[in-house]
Formats: structure tokens, C-alpha cells, sequence
């Protein structure tokens, strides 16, 4: 359980993260959907970003090393959770961003709440984090994702849309 736990939080820790971020939106760009990887990126981002800064305003130590499969990070707080965060991020905007259909939105995020449980749960059991900083995590990622969709679809959309038109010869002008 330890192994299985420790791998889940190394790859989801920040280089890991990144690097899943970075593949899935370049797979979206050869695909030819540039507005849809630019939306999970920015969507996966804000819930990111947002952790980081709840993060740096609350500043909670880990918890105290309690057991041998405690891992320590040398990060500047626990509250929320990192990789539950990640794992969040990930999972919203792939229900808000890939899913087509309700019946997909309600499988990626059925699925995506057992994989956050597993993330967080590996983030407690190797001492990264308190329940409440899991618990956290998704309640800090639903908050920003929420807030940066009306940015999106409402200031950055059309504007895409427009220079899309335009570099197409498409648009009017």
C-alpha cells in the first residue's frame, strides 16, 4: 500500500502534473482543437492556481511524521492538498472541457471522484496531508473553476472565435 501510495504522489507531485498537463493538451493541439486544449489547460490551471495561493495564504504545516511511510515535501504548507488539488483540476476539466454529453460528464466524474479519493487518500497515508486538506482541495478547485468559466466563455472565447474567423477568412472586414 505504501508503494501504490508513494507512486501516486510522486506522480502527481508538481513536475508530474505538468508534464500530464502539457501531454494531454499537446495530443488536443495534434488533434486540431487549439480552443479545446487552450480550455483544459486554463481550466486545469486555475484550480492549480488557486490551491497555490490558498497554499501560500493559509501556510499549515504537514502533519508530524507519525509512521515509516510518512513522506516529507519540502513545500510551504499542506492546506489544501497538492496532488488532490491536481487530481481535482484534472478531473473538472475533463468533465467541463472533453466530456461530450451529460452521460460522459456524469462517467468522467464518477469516475474522476474515485480517482480523487485515491489521491487523496495516498496524500493522508504517506502523511502529506490532513482529511481537511483534502476535503479542501476540491472545494478550493470547484470555487476557481467556476469562477474562471464565465471569464472564459464570456471575454476569451469570442475573442478566439474572432481571430479564428479573421485568420480563416472567414470573417467580416
Amino acid at each position: 500500500m505504501a508503494a501504490v501510495s508513494e507512486g501516486i504522489n510522486y506522480i502527481l507531485g508538481p513536475v508530474g502534473a505538468l508534464v500530464l498537463m502539457i501531454v494531454v493538451s499537446f495530443c488536443l493541439l495534434g488533434s486540431r482543437r487549439p480552443v479545446q486544449a487552450l480550455a483544459f489547460a486554463t481550466v486545469t490551471l486555475a484550480g492549480w492556481l488557486a490551491q497555490t495561493l490558498a497554499t501560500i495564504i493559509v501556510r499549515r504545516p504537514q502533519p508530524p511524521a507519525m509512521t515509516p511511510t510518512s513522506t516529507v515535501e519540502t513545500g510551504i504548507g499542506s492546506f489544501p492538498s497538492l496532488h488532490t488539488s491536481f487530481a481535482a483540476a484534472l478531473v473538472v476539466a475533463v468533465a467541463l472541457v472533453l466530456a461530450r454529453g451529460r452521460a460522459r460528464q456524469v462517467a468522467a466524474l464518477g469516475l474522476g471522484l474515485l480517482f480523487i479519493g485515491c489521491v487523496g487518500f495516498a496524500a493522508v497515508y504517506v502523511g502529506l496531508n490532513y482529511l481537511t486538506d483534502v476535503i479542501a482541495s476540491l472545494l478550493v478547485v470547484v470555487a476557481a473553476a467556476m469562477s474562471w468559466l464565465p471569464v472564459w466563455n464570456n471575454a476569451l472565447v469570442p475573442q478566439l472565435n474572432r481571430a479564428g474567423s479573421a485568420a480563416s477568412g472567414t470573417g467580416r472586414g
